[in-house]
């Protein structure tokens, strides 16, 4: 086994044991080793560090299943909230992966990664909220810390689940070896959503228009860090990862790095697949974006499901053995249950854009559900609501990802995962 696989083991053992993982003692240590994407002596050297979820007692399969309605969100034609920055969310944090960022004089705060908005903020120390989740456990950040300095401006952000209120300030901050002196971040009072333990959440997004990177809150992290690349790793157990800063860790993946160029998006981590296919094993389940409803792929760390057009998607659970659930609207159905038998028998399931293919076999794809006979499929319908498709954790945990900032590109290469 990979020694940094050792490492993040040891620190995923600590993550699990109690609902609160101590930040300082866990998540932010350090995992070598980590490679740099080009050999440019002017970029920060990669830093990798672990990433977890909060522990809960719920199984893979219900979390997956609590996710989704906040996932659609995110990208809906419906929703109002089109510009970055603003972006719908998943609102739970424990269905996010957060580690340790340094905030001002040694500060450390919990912090949810999300490449789908591009926002830093954190949770303030006399924050307000109609369903009291600015009571959060854990030291509140100090704002009299010398290196903290307020702006005098305020932000708001809206979400899906409700808005974000604050003061914007400025002062260091550090995520996985990449530090800012100045870096603009915003410290709400008044949150009108439920944001359940969420101590602080930093987005990795980033705009093509906007090469200042300026947004809500301020200069972008992903600018203010001077970023120019960063890469996921997730488990194949539940709930942990690694995070990598300009570079990525090749001992979590074999083989080479495939890259597909992204597109404009309005900030989201995205690329076209009109020509893309899906096939369930030797058999084909049609065209990716079903004639043509969705013509874009997204990328995204907030949501756990693979989620495709309905039609397509109702293919693939019927070659996988999969049942549809009924959404509760008596129209259509996103979700279905699977037997778990299916995740050592069941056929991979491939996908295939810009004449590379990238398959998801049953073990990644069928959820726990609890029960050990009835599982949730890692499929859902739904894309055709925004005209995305979206590759979340169940692609993720397969799939090595490096989001190349400097290249507007997506790389992707076989996870490996112990035996």
């Amino acid at each position: 086994m990979p020694p940094a696989l050792l490492i993040l083991l040891a620190l995923a053992a600590a993550a699990t044991a109690s609902p609160l993982v101590n930040p300082s003692t866990s998540l932010a240590e350090v995992i070598t080793p980590a490679s740099p994407l080009v050999n440019d002596t002017s970029v920060p050297a990669p830093v990798s560090v672990a990433i977890a979820r909060k522990y809960t007692g719920d199984s893979p399969g219900a979390r997956a299943k609590a996710n989704l309605p906040f996932a659609l969100a995110r990208f809906s034609k419906k929703s109002k909230l089109a510009k970055r920055g603003s972006s719908p969310m998943i609102y739970s944090g424990k269905l996010f992966y957060y580690t340790t960022v340094t905030v001002g004089n040694g500060q450390t705060v919990e912090t949810f990664l999300d490449t789908g908005s591009d926002d830093f903020w954190i949770s303030g120390p006399n924050c307000q909220s109609p369903v009291g989740n600015c009571k959060l456990p854990g030291k509140l950040i100090n704002l009299t810390d010398p290196t903290i300095h307020s702006t005098g401006e305020t932000f708001l952000d809206e979400y899906a689940a409700g808005n974000v209120y604050g003061n914007i300030y400025y002062g260091p901050y550090t995520l996985a070896g990449a530090t800012t002196q100045k870096g603009h971040f915003g410290v709400s009072f008044f949150e009108t959503n439920s944001f359940a333990e969420l101590q602080a959440l930093l987005g990795l997004g980033f705009n093509f228009q906007d090469t200042t990177g300026i947004d809500a809150v301020g200069q972008i992290p992903i600018v203010a860090l001077k970023l120019k690349s960063f890469s996921f790793y997730l488990s194949n157990s539940d709930g942990t990862g690694v995070f990598t800063t300009n570079g990525y860790n090749a001992s979590l993946f074999s083989g080479k790095l495939t890259y597909e160029k992204i597109t404009d998006l309005g900030g989201y981590w995205g690329f076209p697949v009109s020509a893309g296919t899906v096939k369930v094993g030797e058999n084909s389940a049609g065209d990716i974006t079903d004639g043509g409803q969705t013509p874009q792929i997204i990328v995204d760390s907030g949501t756990t499901f693979i989620v495709l057009p309905t039609n397509v998607v109702k293919k693939i659970w019927k070659e996988t053995g999969a049942t549809v659930e009924n959404s509760g609207d008596g129209t259509s159905w996103t979700t279905a249950t699977i037997p778990c038998s299916v995740a050592k028998t069941g056929p991979d399931v491939s996908l295939t854009y810009s004449a590379t293919t990238y398959a998801v076999p049953a073990s990644i794809y069928v959820i726990n559900y609890g029960g050990g006979k009835t599982c949730l499929s890692g499929f859902s319908g739904g894309a055709e609501d925004s005209g995305y498709s979206i590759l979340g954790d169940v692609f993720l945990r397969e799939w090595y990802s490096v989001f190349d900032i400097a290249n507007h590109r997506i790389g992707f290469a076989k996870a490996v995962h112990p035996a």
